[in-house]
């Protein structure tokens, strides 16, 4: 049985207004001046290495702050062979607005792989809490943001301030008061080459993973060298599962203490359904981001004229939104949730089959609309099918957007407890 929480949020009012919601598609934009230019998987895939014999580790290059995004991210890919994954290439100093000395923030620019095992580049930002470093290094937790689009401007780092970011910030905020160093990657596509493998578990993964090494490499930055901690919520709940699945593969060298989802959106055959049920649009940017893992996985064939579009308005920026007449109109040449590769890319792609590398909290807000709760009770059931530790929240009257606070809150807490030797309640037992 989940515990149910009677205790209120601390909550921080910024994050009611939060725009990362599981499947909304398009996101909500946001303002600022730092703009941007714009095969199936399996529950466990690792390719630990970009290249078989690691070469050693690059020294990051510092970008001068005031450089816009697009001149941060244009860099080309290394070549296989030439680097490892996780290796930090750039990074650039992003002061935070308003006189704010709660620590340091950057963006980074780290290296990373592809489903298909070849290197890519990924942004992101990483934020250190200010003081000095207590024996030992800081804690190190990477995030996984909520889903905010396909598109290059869709990246919260390309405007850290602005809406698509918020939920970024608030979990900066939060986790380094705990004393952790935050890496919150942008994942594989937003920011970097190509379309963003959007609900991809190994991509989403492995960006979330190589985000904490690449953290780990700032100057002048002094961190805990094995141990890391996972956060995120709706699609980052999703990236933070698959990261706890594949890590021990793909990264062996770290220990993970403890895996935090909030209101994960790991149902997707079901929500794919919804989606389209509702809205066509949500599903064609679904299929449209799991096509990148899929060689067969031709969108030209799914999707109408229409259709394709309507993908090219989500490939394209966050800050044009597909007009609603368009979505009234017949989007699919055939059904994808009867259709393969379609729906075996959407089942390959549920997270929980794998007992994962650490217990995990789930935490979930019983009026969530977007991700009903029976949806992460299913999780549950699955997960203690397959012999993982897991504890799951349930968060009175809290809905998608307003119950992140509660979820980064009570994760941290809940990570802290582990970090000082607390055992973990497991659902599972009961």
């Amino acid at each position: 049985m989940p515990t149910v929480l009677s205790r209120g949020s601390r909550g921080i009012g910024m994050l009611v207004a939060l725009c990362t919601v599981a499947l909304a598609i398009p996101a909500c934009s946001g303002g600022g001046s730092d703009s941007s230019q714009s095969s199936s998987t399996s529950a466990r895939t690792g390719d630990p290495s970009t290249t078989a014999t690691p070469p050693e580790a690059r020294k990051p290059e510092e970008i001068p702050t005031g450089t816009s995004f697009a001149d941060f991210a244009d860099v080309e890919v290394p070549a296989k062979g030439t680097a490892r994954h996780g290796d930090l290439l750039r990074y650039q100093s992003i002061p935070y607005p308003d006189g704010d000395a709660s620590g340091r923030r950057y963006r980074i620019l780290y290296v990373s792989t592809t489903v298909s095992g070849e290197p890519t580049v990924v942004t992101g930002m990483a934020s250190v809490p200010a003081g000095e470093a207590p024996a030992g290094g800081w804690k190190v937790a990477t995030h996984a943001h909520g889903s905010t689009g396909l598109a290059d401007d869709c990246a919260p780092s390309a405007e850290p301030d602005s809406a698509p970011s918020v939920e970024a910030r608030f979990v900066q905020g939060v986790g380094t008061k705990h004393g952790f160093v935050v890496a919150s990657t942008d994942y594989e596509g937003q920011g970097g080459p190509g379309r963003h493998p959007f609900l991809v578990g190994v991509s989403e993964g492995r960006s979330v993973i190589d985000a904490a090494l690449a953290a780990r490499q700032l100057p002048g930055v002094t961190t805990e060298s094995e141990r890391v901690s996972i956060v995120g919520y709706s699609q980052g709940g999703h990236a933070a599962l698959w990261a706890n699945q594949i890590v021990g593969d793909y990264a062996p060298d770290l220990k993970v203490v403890g895996t935090v989802a909030g209101a994960p959106a790991s149902e997707l055959e079901e929500m794919a359904r919804g989606v389209a049920a509702l809205s066509g649009g949500g599903l064609v940017a679904m299929l449209g981001g799991m096509s990148t893992s899929d060689p067969s996985a031709d969108t030209d064939s799914l999707l109408t004229d229409t259709g394709r579009k309507v993908l090219a308005i989500f490939d394209r920026s966050c800050k044009e939104v597909p007009d609603a007449a368009l979505l009234e109109k017949k989007l699919f040449r055939v059904d994808p949730l009867r259709t393969e590769p379609w729906i075996g890319l959407i089942r390959s792609n549920i997270p929980g089959s794998e007992p994962g590398e650490s217990p995990v909290l789930i935490v979930h807000g019983d009026a969530d609309t977007q991700v009903p709760t029976a949806q992460s009770a299913d999780l549950v059931a699955r997960m203690c099918k397959a012999g993982a530790v897991v504890e799951r929240r349930v968060v009175p009257g809290k809905g998608h957007i307003e119950g992140a606070v509660p979820a980064y809150e009570q994760g941290f807490e809940w990570l802290d407890g582990l970090l000082s030797g607390r055992k973990p309640v497991n659902d599972c037992a009961r």
